[in-house]
């Protein structure tokens, strides 16, 4: 029920992207669970992303967690000013927002009775409306910035946003030392019926470029497989 506005007739896939990976598809997977690593490898995501109060849900071999965005983590004390919120989420995310927050910008005025966390979910909202066609007014902005991270045994991780879904998968290479990661990208359509298009096949090479929160998982895998080498 938490993510009931996710309904699958909604999306439409856009892209496939597939990535070869230095590791085995075990360690490749795992690397995808946010809260499992975040402030040891993603310490910029801790200004917008709360890790502590996630909520854990695990039924047989699968398991859901619910991470709330546009929010500082705990670990950063109780005094943390909104452009450094709005500044990690920048650095982390801000692609989501358009084109013009993939780099640092200033933040927008906080209209007064909202909170940074409502200016994000509104750009988040315009992008959307903007490139897509697509209302999103209907969500909240609880629902537009919290995450449902589903871990589905053995080798699958399904992350729901409010205006998109990204489905990760890891397949085993010739050897136990590489895999590959098959990334399917899916954004809401502006109807059910809406005409579907096939999505862009995009081969990604061992060095390229996945983002800034993907590159510190991918690039992470090399050394951790190294590590099961050891005596």
């Amino acid at each position: 029920e938490d993510v009931a506005w996710a309904r699958p007739d909604e999306y439409r896939m856009q892209a496939v992207l597939r990535v070869p990976l230095d590791c085995n598809w075990k360690v490749g997977i795992e690397a995808f669970s946010e809260t499992y690593h975040v402030q040891g490898i993603h310490r910029e995501m801790l200004g917008s992303m709360d890790d502590v109060n996630t909520q854990q849900h695990v039924w047989g071999h699968q398991s859901v967690s619910w991470q709330d965005y546009g929010v500082p983590s705990p670990r950063l004390g109780r005094s943390v000013a909104d452009h450094d919120v709005w500044d990690s989420f920048v650095i982390t995310q801000g692609g989501r927002m358009g084109a013009a927050y993939v780099e640092p910008c200033p933040m927008p005025p906080i209209p007064e009775g909202q909170t940074i966390r409502d200016v994000i979910a509104s750009l988040l909202r315009a992008e959307h409306a903007a490139t897509r066609g697509v209302d999103c007014s209907h969500l909240d902005t609880a629902q537009m910035l919290r995450l449902a991270q589903y871990n589905l045994f053995p080798n699958a991780t399904v992350l729901v946003w409010g205006e998109m879904v990204n489905v990760i998968i890891g397949r085993p290479g010739l050897t136990p030392d590489t895999a590959e990661m098959v990334s399917y990208l899916l954004y809401r359509g502006a109807s059910a019926d809406a005409p579907r298009s096939h999505p862009v096949d995009v081969p990604v090479p061992v060095d390229g470029d996945l983002g800034f929160v993907l590159n510190a998982d991918v690039g992470i895998l090399r050394t951790a497989q190294l590590g099961l080498h050891q005596p």
